[in-house]
């Protein structure tokens, strides 16, 4: 009787399983390649990044039947990458026509079919863009382009949705279907997102940069970096710091990150979001 009372009212664990302020686990980031993803993860959240990166926990997803954003937008990804060449940039028809059957092609449960026509509805400003630009001169010269570059110590490396030539020029897109980053004056001194920069960094080699963009496909706009020369100076600043190993792993102390973070339980945040 008294072993059963033990387990019934046994105080329970603490549900925090990293508790210590200092995780003695040193980190040199030059080890292996950067991606502009790894980096943002880095400065938004030191824990976040040991988890990730350090500690290699794979994040907990739960089975849903959902179609979330993330899920459509890989699906457009791939689906892009199929459609877009000269053979269906030639009119708005082909290039809907191909973007409809690959989209229908992707049909994974009985809701995409419903997806699939918004987004076809959503892409109508996009197709007339990508035709416009097609007889304006623009070829597209990679898909998915993955490459890496040496910079500053570092190996930067990054996978390029898009990249575009028009005499002798390139252009560098990535595409984006939810939310497009935004830079103002005011963030220019806090920002964390530096994809644009490494693309830039890393297609350098294939000759001149005419423009580095986000792709906001639900209104077919391409919106360029509008600080590179900022973000770039930054960017060195940032990896100066970088030069000796990370330790520590500090908490971030904006709590709001802690929504979307699949870490949150480990730091006992859960209920503080």
């Amino acid at each position: 009787e008294r072993i059963l009372h033990e387990h019934l009212f046994a105080s329970a664990p603490s549900k925090i399983r990293y508790e210590e302020a200092f995780i003695d686990a040193p980190y040199d980031l030059r080890s292996s390649p950067l991606s502009a993803t790894k980096l943002k993860t880095l400065l938004g959240c030191k824990r976040h990044f040991y988890f990730r990166y350090v500690a290699k926990i794979k994040e907990a997803k739960m089975p849903s039947t959902k179609i979330d954003e993330q899920s459509i937008g890989i699906v457009l990804h791939k689906v892009l990458q199929e459609a877009i060449d000269a053979h269906t940039l030639v009119d708005e028809k082909t290039l809907y026509q191909r973007l409809e059957y690959l989209l229908k092609e992707h049909n994974r449960s009985e809701v995409w079919g419903y997806f699939a026509d918004v987004w076809l509805e959503k892409l109508k400003p996009f197709i007339a863009h990508e035709v416009k630009r097609f007889y304006e001169g623009y070829r597209v010269a990679k898909k998915e382009y993955s490459d890496k570059v040496l910079y500053k110590g570092f190996v930067l490396e990054g996978q390029i949705d898009r990249i575009d030539e028009k005499e002798g020029s390139f252009f560098i897109m990535d595409y984006k279907s939810g939310k497009v980053p935004t830079t103002t004056e005011r963030s220019l001194e806090s920002t964390k997102d530096f994809q644009l920069i490494f693309y830039t960094l890393i297609a350098q080699k294939m000759g001149h940069i005419g423009g580095a963009y986000y792709y906001d496909l639900k209104n077919g706009a391409l919106l360029p970096e509008l600080f590179m020369e900022e973000k770039l100076a930054l960017l060195e600043s940032v990896l100066e710091q970088y030069q000796e190993p990370i330790n520590g792993y500090e908490l971030c102390e904006e709590v709001q990150q802690c929504r979307l973070c699949p870490y949150v339980l480990l730091c006992g945040r859960e209920e503080v979001v």
